[in-house]
């Protein structure tokens, strides 16, 4: 009896929870009735409606759904590039984008613009590059596949602009600017920037901000970190030491064609001969070897074109090495270090994000180093050397030209 009450009781008790459960989702669902549509649902259905209003010329719609993108998504790239190419479709089109909504931050103060366009319209450029190849190869870059349905659905958006573009390419009258951007926007390619140099653009805003921007970005500055390997060459009686590797690494930083580093390396492996040093007028016999360089270096770029660059560096630095003899007794032989020699830099990479530019590089300097051991009582080690080095490294500065799209 006992048993059968208490099976009783455990169902009721399961019943009451699950309809406490059920009670109480349902009033949360009840509370839950205000609806918000986030700038995503608006992008995602404007991307689908304006290449559909478009191609049916539902031009008042369709000025409303992009006036209304814009208005409560802000100046985004997808919706810009439409605005540009319909405004030269329709003769309308001008150097500027008024700021009618608020938008992105954007410090201002590399540009003495106000206007939009002049501020952004080389980050739009280079993102609809990006967002193309994103959008025709989405695999590539999700796997997912409610994001990659997404991305599809602005793939047909780009692949829309790009045909657009393409079929006003014979349009008459054109200005030699509309027709970079329509030769632009129907097969992106950043490298096709370059063409704004050429003289048929002077005057226009769209190669003021190129030059400007190329001016920026060739005064490399920012924070430097670079790890260094390479070889120290003695020379005259400091030979007997014998060729040394070293490995180290310079943080400092740069400033337009001025560079300034902290350097620190040390050189390791025996001497090949035997040198004599002393201890306390005790002279001892050691090959062993093990050299220190700490020093400020300065560079200057006197040369640079396209990713090559070419410096002459010198720097101070204390410079010593560790000889170690007799039952582990170590002494250790510092000098001033007066160095100077050329480097040749390549720059690798240059990547954004968006809060910092980065350039990463390779590095060859040849360096002739003054250098005085005073090894009294032992082997002359007079004599200068050489060091031969490798580096590889990054400046990294605050990115002030990086559009990020909403």
């Amino acid at each position: 009896m006992i048993i059968r009450l208490l099976i009783v009781f455990f169902v009721l008790l399961s019943c009451f929870i699950n309809c406490k459960a059920q009670i109480t989702d349902n009033s949360i669902e009840q509370l839950m009735t205000r609806r918000r549509i986030s700038c995503f649902d608006i992008s995602y259905n404007a991307v689908s409606l304006i290449p559909r209003l478009y191609k049916e010329n539902k031009k008042d719609t369709l000025d409303a759904v992009v006036n209304y993108w814009r208005r409560n998504c802000g100046m985004s790239e997808p919706v810009v590039t439409f605005s540009i190419l319909y405004s030269i479709e329709n003769n309308t089109f001008k150097e500027q984008i008024k700021r009618n909504y608020e938008e992105i931050s954007i410090d201002s103060s590399y540009y003495p613009y106000t206007d939009y366009y002049a501020t952004n319209i080389l980050s739009y450029l280079r993102w609809f590059e990006y967002g193309s190849d994103i959008m025709q190869h989405p695999r590539v870059y999700f796997t997912d596949d409610n994001d990659y349905y997404i991305i599809a659905k602005y793939g047909l958006y780009y692949d829309f602009l790009r045909s657009m573009a393409d079929s006003l390419t014979n349009k008459p009258g054109l200005t030699p600017v509309e027709k970079f951007l329509l030769y632009y926007y129907s097969n992106p390619d950043k490298s096709r920037l370059s063409l704004l140099s050429a003289p048929a653009y002077n005057g226009s805003v769209l190669q003021e901000v190129y030059l400007k921007d190329i001016e920026y970005r060739n005064k490399i500055s920012g924070f430097q970190l670079a790890l260094t390997s390479g070889i120290w060459v003695p020379k005259g009686k400091l030979s007997t030491l014998g060729n040394h590797p070293y490995l180290g690494f310079t943080i400092g930083g740069r400033s337009n064609k001025l560079m300034y580093d902290v350097n620190f390396s040390f050189r390791f492996l025996d001497a090949p001969n035997n040198y004599i040093v002393t201890n306390n007028d005790t002279p001892y016999t050691t090959k062993y070897y093990m050299g220190y360089y700490i020093g400020y270096d300065i560079a200057y770029q006197f040369f640079r074109r396209n990713k090559h660059e070419f410096d002459i560096l010198c720097g101070i630095g204390w410079d010593a090495f560790d000889a170690i003899f007799a039952d582990a007794i170590t002494n250790t032989y510092p000098s001033l270090n007066l160095n100077a020699g050329l480097g040749y830099k390549i720059f690798l990479s240059h990547k954004d994000d968006k809060d910092f530019e980065k350039y990463s590089y390779l590095s060859l300097q040849a360096k002739y180093n003054f250098v005085n051991y005073n090894n009294k009582g032992g082997t002359d080690l007079s004599g200068n050397s050489f060091t031969f080095g490798l580096l590889y490294g990054f400046y990294k500065r605050a990115n002030h030209y990086y559009y990020n799209p909403q």
